[in-house]
């Protein structure tokens, strides 16, 4: 101990269980070379609350060379572990001691500080965080106690050392370090000062790195008072600022999970990234925020077993679930193979992954006791099509039974051309049982499960269908050539009525099952007319055609009236003169708001008081009554989804036109 030191023995600690006789050995070692050695930091701190420390750091007042030359002198191995932070690793009966040399800061930028090495312990304690991390003690147990530590720990509270602003901002890293040591004492005391210090300066955590912030936050979120601490953390706006949810903080357990207490605190994957987690982490997070509000019993804990499920997860899931399940329960093994369905005549592939999902599923519903002929033998045959089909509509496919896709219309891209020379082609489409799926990729480039999102409906085969060959339509639509065409529609025309198994992609259409007038829509481009069924109509649009319609824009209001009044048309009946008249307004009034488009584009727009270069809108409905028109919002993005009713007179005559839109089918226009 150096001459000018302030020797401060106000508390003597019981040593006797971290004092090791090679910890004596280079006490003895430092002593005999007139330098001093000293147990410092985290493990004093543990000590005087009664705590065994987890790791022992030692300081000195000599310097790495120093110190070099009495570890050679005493031939005690050693290694220069940190030699720019002064730290040297002696090595006594195997086991490893980090020695560190007194330093003081001399300049920090809130991150890192650059250090100097000095012969005061006092001037070493003054760099520390906060008063009970300051304090010294030696291999007899006398502490030294530069900045009231001890009454501190006894008080309950955590203070920085000196002036709490200027040690925050030699590293914002110690505005969570505070937070993770005031969670350390059994009931703690905050001082209203030392937060507003925090709050001042709470935006520099800003500049901390991602890995340094989720370091000490996994302490938090582990120890002690999380709640309590969480509360202060959130008021003086530390949580804000390094992006943490702290909802139902009354749910979150002391000394637990970290993951699981961001679960349930209601943080999303978002703070994967944001606090760079490690995989293990980022998969349990995921998996608690899928999953923590689906209710656990023990049925549903066997059934993850089952599905292969890593026990920590569904353990995780308990724990925030707060429930008693055995996790460790043993579930048999699921009996079926992609053999055993290959053997049913399955080929490899998606389908078959699929089917072993629902027989598993059958198989968890049986509580596990569904043998594997049980579950093969109700199934159908997944070698057909048909068996297939029924498999993906989960009901079986009666003989005479067609599927026809509600859902279709919009996803066909065949071309009028055909139907215009083979007549009857237009109609309502259907899929064959027997032989559907190439039928079904050809029209929706989608794989088979995916039937089901075409609205997929049984119905009974009409007498008067026809079924052809699509194949030779498509290679119809595929050329320009109309020799080609003529030959081809031939051959489509000359394909109805064969043997389902000798076409390609057989399709079948009903017509005598339709109503043409209330299924059918007449369309025009330029002189031509053609009559499609409503299912087919926005494919028609898409190429140029426009409904034919009555009424129009240029139609006098008088003859509307005259049309409405004499109409018998089933919307008419019972409604009375002036109810017909009322009716023939709304109508007419309609066509008049043709002159806009649903998609609009503006130029130098003024919305909340914001202007914009430019805004893109959906006309989504029209308010006859008050000459509006109902919009929303789709570019810019932070406007997006936003609606508003916007006068009839401005988009007429407004800064708008009409959305530019990519020619998709890659046609000519039409002229």
């Amino acid at each position: 101990m150096r001459i000018n030191e302030v020797i401060l023995h106000e508390e003597k600690l019981d040593v006797k269980s971290v004092i090791t006789s090679s910890i004596k050995k280079l006490d003895k070692v430092f002593k005999s070379n007139k330098y001093e050695l000293r147990i410092v930091g985290g493990a004093v701190r543990d000590l005087a609350l009664g705590k065994t420390p987890k790791d022992i750091d030692l300081a000195t007042d000599a310097t790495p060379d120093e110190m070099i030359a009495m570890l050679d002198k005493a031939s005690i191995r050693h290694k220069p572990t940190g030699l720019e932070h002064g730290t040297i690793t002696a090595i006594l009966d195997n086991e490893p001691f980090e020695i560190t040399t007194l330093r003081a800061d001399k300049e920090t930028d809130g991150r890192h500080a650059e250090v100097e090495f000095v012969r005061s312990w006092e001037e070493d304690a003054k760099r520390r965080d906060l008063t009970y991390n300051a304090m010294s003690m030696d291999m007899e147990g006398n502490v030294f106690d530069y900045f009231d530590g001890m009454d501190d720990l006894q008080d309950k509270v955590s203070n920085f050392v000196g002036d709490a602003d200027e040690r925050i901002k030699e590293d914002y890293l110690r505005i969570l370090r505070y937070f993770r040591f005031q969670g350390r004492l059994s009931t703690p005391s905050w001082n209203e000062e030392t937060l507003k210090a925090i709050s001042s300066n709470v935006k520099g955590l800003q500049n901390i790195s991602s890995e340094r912030i989720w370091q000490e936050m996994s302490k938090v979120l582990s120890g002690r008072n999380i709640a309590n601490v969480l509360t202060h953390m959130t008021n003086s706006g530390v949580s804000k600022v390094i992006g943490l949810s702290t909802n139902d903080l009354n749910k979150v357990k002391d000394k637990g999970n970290p993951i699981i207490a961001l679960a349930q605190m209601g943080n999303t994957t978002d703070i994967v990234n944001h606090w760079r987690l490690s995989n293990n982490e980022a998969v349990l997070l995921d998996f608690l925020v899928k999953n923590k509000n689906n209710s656990l019993d023990q049925k549903k804990v066997e059934d993850m077993i089952a599905d292969g499920i890593d026990k920590s997860l569904i353990s995780a899931l308990v724990t925030i679930q707060g429930k008693d399940l055995n996790v460790d329960a043993k579930v048999p093994d699921f009996p079926v193979t992609g053999a055993d369905l290959i053997a049913k005549g399955m080929n490899p592939g998606p389908e078959m992954g699929a089917k072993l999902g629902q027989l598993k599923q059958q198989w968890k519903q049986s509580n596990f006791t569904a043998t594997k002929d049980d579950l093969l033998k109700e199934n159908s045959d997944l070698g057909t099509q048909r068996g297939r089909l029924e498999y993906y509509l989960k009901k079986p496919v009666e003989d005479g039974m067609l599927v026809h896709l509600s859902g279709l219309g919009k996803f066909h891209k065949g071309n009028d051309d055909l139907a215009d020379i083979v007549p009857e082609r237009n109609g309502m489409y259907a899929l064959h049982p027997d032989k559907w799926e190439s039928t079904f990729y050809s029209l929706t480039n989608k794989d088979f499960k995916k039937i089901v999102h075409y609205k997929p409906t049984l119905i009974k085969a009409p007498s008067d269908m026809i079924v052809a060959d699509m194949a030779i339509a498509n290679r119809f639509y595929r050329t320009d050539n109309p020799e080609e065409q003529d030959q081809l529609a031939k051959e489509y025309k000359d394909s109805i009525g064969k043997d389902v198994s000798s076409m390609k992609m057989p399709e079948v259409i009903m017509s005598a099952s339709v109503n043409e007038d209330t299924d059918f829509v007449t369309l025009k481009k330029g002189d031509k007319l053609v009559k499609v069924h409503k299912s087919r109509v926005s494919h028609f649009l898409d190429r140029h055609y426009k409904i034919v319609e009555k009424i129009t824009k240029a139609t006098p209001m008088g003859a509307v009236i005259d049309d409405f009044y004499k109409s018998d048309a089933p919307q008419f009946k019972g409604k009375s003169k002036a109810k017909k008249r009322q009716m023939a307004i709304a109508a007419k009034l309609s066509k008049m708001d043709e002159a806009v488009h649903q998609f609009m584009t503006g130029h130098d727009v003024t919305f909340d008081g914001k202007k914009y270069d430019k805004i893109e809108i959906e006309v989504t409905g029209v308010d006859n009554a008050n000459r509006k028109y109902n919009i929303m919002i789709l570019t810019p993005k932070e406007l997006f989804g936003k609606t508003v009713a916007v006068s009839s007179k401005y988009m007429n005559r407004g800064p708008w036109t009409k959305t530019k839109t990519p020619n998709v089918f890659g046609e000519k226009d039409a002229h």
